[in-house]
């Protein structure tokens, strides 16, 4: 999860045991990434190899749900 930083940030109060930097989320955006590693297979009919052109179709479907995403988000 990353924080694309657009808008100015405050700093936190001195009694705070860590100086950190406060961005509001009206103008810094939450990006959340996910990479995945799928493996498929694909029949081919190899009668006409080379002289033919055969396809293998891929369908990738994103079913998110915001309360799960919300979930990985600590507030």
């Amino acid at each position: 999860m990353t924080i694309v930083r657009k808008g100015s940030f405050s700093i936190s109060p001195l009694s705070d045991t860590h100086n950190n930097h406060v961005y509001g989320g009206i103008d810094n955006d939450v990006v959340l990434t996910r990479a995945d590693t799928i493996e498929f297979t694909c029949e081919y009919n190899m009668g006409s190899y080379p002289f033919d052109t055969q396809k293998c179709s891929m369908i990738f479907v994103l079913l998110v749900s915001w309360e799960l995403a919300s979930n990985q988000v600590r507030h």
